[in-house]
């Protein structure tokens, strides 16, 4: 029934991506040729939205370059691109992780001019992050003298039933301006974070739809009771997810999610049987190639399974994932980078000769793999 250790993986693999696979390789040339287009222009959000869907297609940075038009031809950097654009249109926090997977990548020269620029992006993004209306000034300079008025003798003053305002010192009057356009600049850029963080929901949401729409059309005959019920939820969620201008930031992240959960049951009630790979497995494939690491990991916390193929390709997908946010944290986050050695030495002890596909996994993950750090204890 099995096959050789090193092509068992393969196999589990093989069942797990043959879903969406032959479209990786022939479309995210496409995506990222149209998305250099959109950056040409200055057209940021659809930079954003095409390197998205480039990512999608292809994870891994480098690799073969793409050629633009005519003489043309570029390095495959999506992840880069996608960071400029969210830069750009004000998400600074979505610059910063995207960058932190293109570094994650290695593709990038560190004397090009494409690190000098992410250098130079991250370094305002971060002078943003820091910046706090504490640092305006509550009080009126020091060096500024405040005028001290001369006593007059007068006549007992005529107690008159009115209130007047203070005119204000120069020193106020010179700096309320300086204030409302820190106030107003502050505003401003809360509302640009603020619509490209909906812009960026409304585009995850796009794609979640997209992949229910085919979860659809591929079980289009089965119309067993099993797999009826979440067709007609995901039905239901597809109507809304034609209006998303009525829906809030809230509502956008909660139908991304039910899209996947639902396209995610009927893939589980279409292919149930012992023939095909589990859902959990499915899931955190799909979630892991368009790079939601997190959801990966969600798929397949407290999952077990007996049968060793897809013991490894469970190890294989967390080790990648927690990895992978362990490079967005600026490896920082050494408890995510341990969790990835413990299953990278599962995956190793359970197929020894198993060699992760480099097509599928970035550089940096490969070195990891095949490191002194992730051989098999001794037991």
């Amino acid at each position: 029934m099995y096959r050789k250790p090193a092509s068992r993986l393969a196999g589990a693999f093989v069942l797990l991506l043959g879903l969406w696979a032959p479209a990786v390789q022939a479309d995210y040339r496409e995506s990222y040729r149209k998305g250099i287009e959109a950056a040409d222009r200055g057209e940021w959000a659809s930079v954003a939205r095409w390197m998205r869907q480039a990512a999608q297609e292809q994870p891994r940075e480098g690799g073969e370059p793409v050629k633009i038009y005519g003489m043309r031809i570029l390095t495959y950097l999506p992840h880069y691109y996608l960071g400029l654009a969210l830069s750009e249109t004000g998400d600074c926090n979505g610059a910063l992780a995207a960058w932190s997977v293109s570094e994650s990548h290695g593709a990038i020269n560190g004397r090009s001019k494409e690190h000098k620029r992410m250098l130079e992006g991250r370094s305002t993004c971060e002078r943003l992050a820091s910046h706090s209306p504490a640092s305006v000034p509550a009080t009126i300079p020091a060096s500024v003298p405040t005028p001290v008025p001369t006593p007059v003798p007068t006549p007992t003053p005529v107690v008159v039933a009115t209130r007047t305002t203070p005119e204000p010192t120069p020193a106020q009057a010179a700096s309320e301006p300086a204030v409302d356009r820190d106030r107003q600049a502050r505003e401003e850029q809360a509302k640009r974070q603020e619509q490209a963080l909906r812009q960026t929901l409304e585009q995850e949401v796009g794609r979640a739809a997209r992949e229910a729409r085919r979860v659809l059309d591929r079980s289009a005959k089965d119309d067993r009771p099993p797999i009826r019920s979440p067709k007609i939820r995901v039905r239901s969620l597809l109507d809304q997810a034609d209006y998303l201008d009525n829906l809030s930031l809230d509502a956008l992240r909660r139908l991304k999610t039910d899209l996947i959960a639902g396209a995610s049951r009927i893939e589980s009630a279409a292919y149930a049987g012992p023939g095909g790979p589990p859902s959990e497995l499915r899931t955190a494939a799909r979630a892991y190639f368009r790079t939601d690491y997190r959801e990966a990991i969600r798929a397949l916390e407290g999952s077990a399974y007996s049968e060793q193929r897809a013991r490894v390709a469970a190890n294989l997908l967390l080790a990648a994932a927690r990895y992978a946010l362990f490079l967005e944290s600026g490896s920082k986050d050494e408890g995510l980078r341990r969790q990835a050695l413990d299953n990278i030495r599962t995956c190793r002890q359970l197929d020894p000769k198993l060699s992760p596909d480099a097509r599928m996994f970035s550089p940096r993950f490969l070195d990891l793999y095949t490191s002194p750090a992730g051989k098999p204890q001794n037991r």
